[in-house]
């Protein structure tokens, strides 16, 4: 009798975390977020990993806000025809050192799964003339959207810091989210092989049918 009451309890608690929109979810995990980061400067760092993988818990599951975007190139992404693909969503911008050293990661990324159902998809600050100034010395192999301020930080509400890093599986929940990068190799060589697992693990799962 106690265990299925137990069981009960549960799984209100998770039919009740699922039925929150969007808003209410990112709103929750910020505020968890931020009151984790008020600590005095000299104990941030220790803290700091902590609360990012706090954070991912918190998002994982959620499924992502709808959008219908443009690329520079003029290729138009709608979020709906991405149902059943494994999608990385990252925002960043070309004056962030970390948020450059990651693109040859996703480069690589991009051509280990080009045969499959996934894709990258990338969110930039800058306008056209900065971003292919910046093309000029960079490759960056994937799909870029500019001018993508207000679409991160007003309609998809991440506020979290640049670069922040989005693993959406084939039914456009969250099952990865990273804030903040790296500079040094090894390290990049980690956080790809994190993330070339992650991907084939959602591969190898099929969207719900829903």
């Amino acid at each position: 009798m106690i265990r299925s009451i137990l069981l009960f309890l549960a799984l209100g608690v998770y039919q009740s975390a699922n039925c929150q929109s969007y808003d209410e979810v990112i709103t929750s995990c910020r505020a968890a977020y931020m009151n984790s980061m008020s600590l005095p400067l000299d104990q941030l760092e220790l803290v700091y990993d902590s609360a990012a993988e706090k954070l991912c818990e918190c998002l994982l599951g959620t499924t992502f806000r709808s959008f219908n975007v443009v690329d520079l190139n003029g290729q138009q992404y709608y979020s709906k025809d991405m149902k059943g693909k494994v999608v990385l969503l990252n925002f960043w911008f070309t004056t962030c050192p970390p948020c450059v050293t990651e693109i040859p990661v996703f480069n690589e990324l991009k051509m280990e799964f080009k045969e499959e159902d996934f894709m990258i998809l990338s969110f930039a600050s800058n306008d056209r003339e900065a971003m292919l100034d910046f093309m000029k010395e960079k490759i960056v192999d994937y799909p870029v959207i500019i001018d993508a301020r207000e679409l991160i930080e007003k309609e998809f509400k991440m506020t979290f810091g640049y670069p922040t890093t989005i693993l959406l599986d084939r039914d456009s929940e969250i099952v990865d989210f990273k804030n903040g990068g790296v500079l040094d190799a090894d390290r990049l060589q980690i956080m790809k092989e994190h993330y070339a697992s992650m991907i084939r693990e959602h591969l190898d799962k099929r969207a719900n049918a829903k």
